[in-house]
């Protein structure tokens, strides 16, 4: 598992480039994630991962893609608008744990 640095931060990611501990998120793994697929985040960007972050942090709970849109101020269905369709896309930026049932 490689161990990365970027802006100062180092983090480690597992063999499908996710945040190996979700724990240890901050700004700059989601950035250094989205510039490795090859996004730039904007506000939207940033207040979709925000606001799953904020309920993934309470709740340990990966089901958040279902109210992070609302709690956002965002339309349904942005995560799937934000990040090309894939919600596995958005945990990884998000850093947040893949989960079996996501797609």
């Amino acid at each position: 598992m490689p161990t990365v640095e970027f802006k100062g931060i180092e983090f480690e990611l597992d063999e499908s480039g996710y945040l190996k501990d979700p724990g240890k998120w901050s700004k700059e793994v989601s950035e250094y994630i989205a510039k490795k697929e090859g996004m730039t985040l904007t506000e939207d960007h940033w207040k979709i991962i925000e606001a799953a972050r904020k309920y993934y942090d309470k709740y340990n709970c990966d089901e958040m893609h279902l109210m992070a849109c609302k709690d956002a101020g965002l339309e349904e269905g942005c995560i799937k608008r934000l990040f090309g369709g894939s919600i596995r896309l958005f945990e990884k930026i998000a850093g947040i744990e893949m989960t079996w049932a996501s797609s």
